[in-house]
């Protein structure tokens, strides 16, 4: 019987030919850690060479003893939601690592989570820190820190993370595939029935901003007003019960300004 890996390392990823080699060799090297590990790429319908670079890595890879690398082919595009989904799906290991396809994992940092993950393994979502490439960090506290469900919605992860979640459980909850790039849905989900979110300072994921196409670029927000407010109002409708009258107000406001600027030229 095969023994259960530790992480699978999900990396969706669509038309992203000039960056994804480098995602894949940061995964496997971190996968080569001492720490039993598989990779899942997801080809979400790309249009452009994507895809055969990606079959030239695996096959560069396959002779050496890396960690297990599969490709799984979305024919048409989905959406990097579904992307993940489907990857976790597929995913073996314990914990499911999610790591966009322009970005990178630290190699040195894979043995800190696996500890870190050990020691909290009671908590099923857990964000870690991460450094941009000039060097600016996404969290300065030095410190982990857990966040409940009113302070997670109003605060989120205090900028860029890296998610690690607990397999088992998130299969319960899984990304919102109708909304792009709005996966604090499945998290706020997650929070609200395990009780906390855990913070890391922990540095373990290099991100780029070199590129347009990233959702979080000034080109990718303004495309992405329209499902932010449709993800905002979701929030709302599923959770206001729940929620404190601040955070209510924090929420709704949001929802309004997302929706203004939906309908901006």
């Amino acid at each position: 019987m095969m023994k259960r890996p530790f992480f699978s390392i999900v990396i969706p990823f669509y038309n992203r030919a000039w960056s994804v080699e480098r995602a894949i060799a940061s995964a496997v090297a971190f996968g080569t850690q001492g720490v039993d590990t598989e990779i899942i790429l997801i080809d979400d319908g790309s249009k452009d060479d994507s895809r055969n670079v990606v079959k030239r890595v695996i096959d560069g890879y396959a002779s050496n003893a890396q960690p297990i690398i599969r490709l799984v082919v979305h024919e048409r595009n989905l959406g990097v939601c579904a992307a993940k989904n489907t990857g976790a799906k597929l995913a073996t290991g314990m914990w499911v690592v999610f790591l966009d396809s322009d970005d990178e994992l630290i190699q040195s940092a894979a043995t800190e989570v696996h500890r870190s993950l050990q020691t909290y393994r009671r908590y099923p979502l857990h964000f870690f820190a991460c450094v941009e490439e000039q060097g600016l960090l996404s969290r300065a506290a030095d410190r982990i820190e857990q966040r409940a469900f009113n302070d997670f919605l109003l605060k989120g992860t205090g900028g860029e993370a890296l998610p690690v979640v607990l397999n088992d459980v998130f299969r319960e909850y899984l990304y919102d595939e109708d909304i792009r790039g709005y996966e604090s849905l499945c998290y706020l989900r997650m929070v609200r029935e395990h009780n906390y979110a855990l913070l890391h300072s922990l540095v373990v994921r290099r991100y780029y901003t070199e590129h347009e196409d990233r959702l979080s670029s000034r080109a990718g927000m303004k495309r992405r007003w329209h499902d932010l407010a449709k993800g905002h109002l979701r929030v709302i409708s599923q959770h206001c019960s729940v929620m404190t009258l601040p955070v209510l107000l924090k929420q709704c406001g949001r929802f309004l300004k997302a929706k203004m600027l939906a309908v901006v030229p």
